[in-house]
Parts: C-alpha cells; structure tokens; sequence
C-alpha cells in the first residue's frame, strides 16, 4: 500500500489534495523555518554562491519539512488519524511524505520584497492593496520522500508563477 502524508498544517493544502481525490493524512513538521534559511545562506556564502533566490528557498524548505515529518515517521510518530483502507503496516508498505513551503515577490510600496504568509485577515487586505496593478511572483516548492522503500528515494519540483494584481 502506498499512502501520502502532508507535511503541512496548511488548510488549502489538504484542500487542494482532497479536492483532486487523493486520500492522505497530515503529520505537520517541527521545522525552524528562519534556521535552514539562515544555514542555506551561510552554505551558498562559504561556496562563494549567489545568495539563494526564493525558488531556492521554498525547495530548500520543502525539503526540509519532508524530512523531518519522514524521521519523525520512521521513529514511530503517527498521524492524529490513521490511513484511509488501513488495515495496520505491512513490509511491502510505503508512506510518501510530500514537503510543501511558497514565497510570494511582491512590489508593496518599498520595491520587490518577499513576503511570508499573512498573520492576519487585515495584513493580507493591506498586501492586496498594496499590489494593485503591480505583478507578483508566486515561488512553490516540493519535497517528496517515500518511507521505507525504495532506500529514501527522494523526488523534488519547484515551480514558479508570475500573476499581475490590478484592480
């Protein structure tokens, strides 16, 4: 049996999947966001890099949430629900860990910044605003791991969409 496991308390994430009627369950990760950025850029500065660009940085945080939610998982941690049709773990079972993070570039005012998700109703209002009649830039990446099998075999994607705001 193949099962997913979100590595994600995002709403529109499990909404999204279980809109498209892919049956999965969520196991959020522990990930300290700000520490991998802060260790990615250090890594890109020592190698004389470019610092990493947003794309980057949303894969870099994809993964590091599959990972976690995949240790976690192969420690024994279960998700608050158990599986759809599961009738207990088999040898042959394999749990896909799928790690998701976006980053969205966007002119507020003060030129191109990236932005995080808003903490409130009144920010994301304040954002729109801001961007009206201006272009952003939507960064989505994506981790997956499958535990055990296939010896932590690892898939990855990052996409990147440019959307214009006007109204």
């Amino acid at each position: 049996m193949v099962r997913l496991l979100l590595a994600s308390a995002s709403p529109a994430r499990t909404a999204t999947l279980a809109s498209a009627g892919i049956a999965h369950r969520v196991l959020v990760s522990d990930v300290d966001e700000p520490a991998v950025l802060a260790a990615q850029a250090e890594a890109t500065a020592r190698s004389g890099a470019a610092a990493p660009s947003p794309a980057d940085q949303v894969l870099a945080l994809a993964r590091a949430k599959a990972e976690d939610v995949a240790a976690a998982l192969a420690a024994g941690a279960r998700p608050s629900a158990g599986f759809p049709d599961d009738d207990g773990d088999r040898p042959d079972d394999v749990t896909l860990v799928l790690g998701c993070d976006s980053m969205l570039e966007a002119d507020l005012g003060d030129g191109v910044e990236v932005v995080g998700k808003p903490r409130d109703p009144e920010v994301a209002t304040r954002r729109w605003a801001a961007m009206r009649g201006s272009v952003g830039v939507l960064h989505t990446g994506h981790w997956l791991v499958a535990v055990p099998g296939a010896g932590g075999a690892e898939a990855r994607r990052r996409r990147t969409t440019v959307g214009e705001r006007t109204c």
